[in-house]
């Protein structure tokens, strides 16, 4: 009888640690939230490729990236944070495509396979996309857009255009004025 207690008790612990499937990254927001409470993960393998990324975008907008390889290694390569338009367009494609009742499944065309968690207080939903669905290849282009910003240090780094920076002959005049 007390083997059937054990039995009973190591069952009740499985079960119960089975259902905590709650990611550790995801926090509601109590307060205003650019994805009203949305949490996303998506992660794109292309073998054919050697494309790998992994995005993923918590309710408070941190948006994490990771990028080749390090998306194979679990490195994070960027991490910002997504405007508030940004935010919307997300929360919109999720709930207008209604992806946790009826996520995308993709066309098959190509080697891409993307996993995708959509998340908010009391539902989550784990799927996975193999090929092109337009709501997937609209989510792609968001975040690659707002991961784009890590290039903005370089960018803002590099020479402003403007009459001083043309290249231009001078004339003979003008060089013997030169000091």
């Amino acid at each position: 009888m007390s083997n059937v207690r054990v039995h009973m008790l190591l069952l009740l612990v499985l079960l119960l640690a089975g259902c905590n499937t709650w990611p550790s990254w995801y926090h509601p927001e109590d307060g205003l939230s650019p994805t009203n409470n949305l949490g996303l993960e998506l992660d794109l393998t292309d073998h054919e490729e050697s494309q790998y990324a992994r995005y993923r975008v918590e309710p408070d907008g941190v948006i994490t990236f990771w990028g080749g390889g390090n998306a194979v290694f679990d490195r994070v390569t960027w991490r910002g944070t997504i405007t508030d338009p940004e935010g919307q367009s997300i929360d919109k494609l999720v709930r207008d495509g209604d992806w946790f009742q009826f996520p995308p499944t993709g066309d098959r065309k190509g080697n891409q396979t993307w996993i995708i968690t959509v998340i908010e207080p009391g539902r989550r939903r784990d799927f996975t996309v193999h090929g092109h669905a337009m709501r997937v290849d609209e989510l792609w282009s968001i975040l690659q857009s707002a991961s784009s910003r890590r290039f903005n240090h370089v960018l803002d780094a590099l020479p402003k255009p403007g009459i001083d920076s043309l290249n231009r002959e001078t004339t003979p005049a003008e060089q013997d004025r030169q000091p």
